[in-house]
């Protein structure tokens, strides 16, 4: 992939103030960077970079079994599966391998459906 990022990476957030910005609703398979703020028992809690709260299930943190979750602090880069229907909350995947296919992908539909994660060592 080049450096230069997709406009599927754009933020989304019409005007700018110095209160939160206002946020537009996300794509399904849209990438967006994340920052970790907190490790709950479902998951990682994230905000994007504009701003947006949201939630990364634990079945869509890591690749592998057992693999350590990232530190809050950590940033990452996830694809959006879409809204909880309470708390309106961004769901998003983090899990590198599918991250990777969608952004390297013309159609994030396609590729999200093409997708399995990698086999585990036995």
């Amino acid at each position: 992939m080049s450096g230069h990022s997709s406009s599927r990476e754009c933020g989304r957030f019409s005007g700018h103030t110095d209160q939160q910005p206002e946020i537009q609703a996300r794509k399904r398979y849209d990438l967006v960077r994340c920052t970790v703020v907190g490790h709950v028992h479902y998951g990682l809690l994230i905000e994007t970079e504009d701003g947006e709260r949201g939630f990364v299930d634990s079945s869509y943190i890591t690749d592998g079994i057992g693999e350590p979750w990232p530190a809050v602090g950590q940033q990452l880069r996830c694809v959006v599966l879409g809204y909880a229907r309470r708390g309106n909350r961004i769901r998003v995947a983090a899990t590198p391998s599918y991250v990777d296919a969608l952004a390297a992908a013309e159609d994030g539909a396609a590729a999200a459906k093409a997708w399995r994660r990698p086999a585990q060592d036995a």
